[in-house]
């Protein structure tokens, strides 16, 4: 009998080691959006702003791996756990 109870106890031991590992690994990821959950939709006859007077373009000319300066965009956004408030724009050609 005492062959069976140890048996028995080492079943659950496990079952319950299994179980805790597995609630572990369900709930340590961080959420993380579901692409299909995201809605996608298109749209026709938007009025787009003329850009053709009254604005300052970032890079002039046709040059090859040109750099623009960095600009600032109004607000701090986290990338890869790097703060950023500044972008700028290169060419390729």
């Amino acid at each position: 009998m005492r062959g069976l109870y140890s048996r028995i106890a080492y079943i659950r031991s496990v079952t319950v080691a299994f179980v805790a590992c597995c609630c572990l690994i369900c709930f340590s990821h961080p959420a993380e959006a579901q692409l299909n959950t995201y809605v996608f939709s298109t749209g026709t006859g938007a009025v787009m702003d003329d850009m053709t007077t009254g604005v300052s373009g970032l890079l002039f000319g046709g040059g090859d791996d040109v750099a623009s300066g960095a600009i600032n965009i109004g607000f701090n956004f986290t990338f890869n756990g790097v703060s950023y408030s500044q972008f700028s724009v290169n060419t390729m050609d």
